[in-house]
This record gives C-alpha cells, structure tokens and sequence, in this order.
C-alpha cells in the first residue's frame, strides 16, 4: 500500500517550481498557490481490510481566471507525467469565485487493494 508520506513527498515534487503547494493549509498571503489534502478510507470484506480507496485533491487559488486555470492545467500535466506508478486517475475539476478570488479544485482517485486468496477456488483445487 502507498501511505500519505509516500504520496505528499511525491505530489509536492511534481507541482515543485509551478505553484507553491501547501498541506491542509495555506501559509501565504499572496496569490496564486496551491492547498492540498489526501484522505483514505479502508476497502472493507467480510474478512476485514482488503486495501484503501485514497483521495488527493488540490485547491487552485488565484486572484484571476487566467492565472487559476493556467496553473491547474499545469498541476493536472505535472501529477499525469511525474506520478504515473501511484495509479491517480483524475475524477473531477470544479471552478469557483468569490469575491474575485479564484478557486479551481481537481480531485485524482487512487484504489489500493489486495485480492485475498480464496482456497476454495486455487486453480490446483480441482475436482474431478
């Protein structure tokens, strides 16, 4: 399974140098940057815990369109080129504005799991 640390270092090394990115919450004042969170939620069996269904998602602010939607499009390019083994696949983008203050939010998804093994059905269980 990829844990949060594994996931963050490598989001944070993909958008380094096109906006700077902060975890959970912003520490600047000034604009445009880049505030992003990554939950996971278990992927439950009857046997218990099979694996994670993970979340990152990346809030883009910016104080017009242009800048907003151009730096999204480069985040969107930089996760697609630079994290392709984490399996993210990108799942929604939303476009806000208040008060003049852009805000475009992209979400990738990430599905971790394992297959348990079910005895019963092992190819070399064969019945005749």
């Amino acid at each position: 399974m990829i844990d949060k640390d594994t996931i963050c270092t490598a989001f944070e090394s993909a958008v380094a140098g096109i906006i700077p990115a902060y975890l959970a919450e912003a520490e600047t004042d000034s604009y445009p940057f880049l505030v992003y969170n990554y939950t996971a939620t278990p992927i439950l069996s009857k046997d218990g815990p099979i694996g994670l269904e993970a979340y990152l998602t990346a809030s883009i602010v910016a104080d017009d369109f242009d800048t907003a939607e151009a730096d999204a499009g480069l985040v969107a390019a930089a996760v697609r080129q630079n994290m392709t083994e984490y399996g993210l696949v990108p799942q929604t983008i939303s476009r806000d504005c208040i008060d003049g203050v852009w805000q475009i939010d992209l979400t990738w998804t990430v599905r971790q799991h394992t297959i348990p093994e079910d005895e019963d059905n092992n190819e070399n269980n064969t019945q005749s």
